[in-house]
């Protein structure tokens, strides 16, 4: 039979498993976003190559558009490039970290309820091996399936 603090424990590993995959979800999701972001940044880049240096190009914050330089629009994209890879960097190590995390707690799940299972089925046959004996059975009768 299992104890009340088995049953917490399976309890417990399972609530810390079900956290980890909601982490990992939401780290994978904004890996997500930062591609999105990326290949945003990298179309924008390549529009602004395929114009002149001469060209205007207005910036927009808020209702306002204001003109800026080529060459600083272009550094402004290149650096928001560079922060996003410096961020996808950071999120896949953190996704990787957590994956591993979940695969052992995932073990860890696993490996409980299968002691759980192993102490429930010998307390099975126990009881079985009293319920014979009660009954002036002999063991030697028994046949015991696992």
């Amino acid at each position: 039979m299992t104890t009340p603090s088995t049953q917490k424990n399976l309890q417990t590993l399972s609530e810390e498993y079900q956290k980890l995959q909601t982490d990992l979800q939401s780290h994978i999701s904004t890996l997500s976003t930062l591609s999105s972001q990326q290949t945003e940044n990298s179309s924008v880049l390549s529009t602004l190559s395929t114009h002149p240096s001469t060209s205007s190009v207005y910036k927009k914050i808020g209702p306002v558009l204001l003109k800026q330089e080529k060459s600083e629009a272009e550094t402004a994209v290149q650096g928001r490039l560079d922060f996003i890879a410096n961020e996808m960097k950071r999120v896949e190590g953190v996704v990787a970290e957590m994956q591993r995390a979940s695969e052992g707690k995932k073990m860890e799940l696993s490996n409980e309820s299968l002691y759980q299972f192993r102490e429930a089925e010998a307390f099975a046959y126990v009881l079985q091996q009293r319920r014979l004996q009660t009954h002036g059975i002999s063991n030697d009768h028994t046949v015991r399936e696992m």
